[in-house]
């Protein structure tokens, strides 16, 4: 497909005019005209030229330095990642989220055990999803508050 070719489906007018139109639902959905109003009264004719130096220069600087310490993923899942001696994030320790689970599944057995049979089913229909009213009939409690 060329650039110049155009989709069958939107013509160029029509397109313009749908990215135009979600631009503008955008800027307001995500209250982004505040900011766009302090760039454009702050803009400097350099910020618009392709000639600026700065500019030129903090690019060159994003894209590539001679001083950056490149990090490789295996040791990322390792041991995290350190720059300059310092801990950037840690990645959670997959068999965490299961001892932990496992440990609150041992203290629930622990305090289901201490519990008398009526208040082991009433907390097992309540974990169930049932109303206190459907606890209440099938447990046979018959006060009126309960029932009610």
């Amino acid at each position: 497909m060329d650039k110049d070719d155009e989709l069958p489906w939107l013509s160029y007018r029509p397109f313009g005019n749908l990215v135009g139109n979600l631009t503008e639902l955008i800027v307001k959905e995500q209250n982004w005209q505040p900011m766009i109003d302090v760039v454009w009264n702050n803009r400097q004719v350099n910020d618009c030229s392709g000639k600026n130096v700065n500019k030129r220069d903090f690019m060159r600087s994003w894209t590539h330095s001679r001083t950056a310490q490149h990090i490789s993923i295996e040791e990322v899942l390792e041991t995290g990642v350190k720059l300059d001696g310092e801990r950037l994030f840690e990645i959670a320790e997959p068999r965490g989220k299961f001892e932990s689970q496992v440990l609150s599944e041992l203290h629930m057995e622990q305090f289901k055990s201490r519990l008398r049979e009526q208040d082991k089913q009433i907390l097992q229909m309540w974990y169930e999803g049932y109303s206190l009213k459907e606890i209440a009939i099938q447990v046979g409690f018959k006060t009126p508050c309960a029932v009610g």
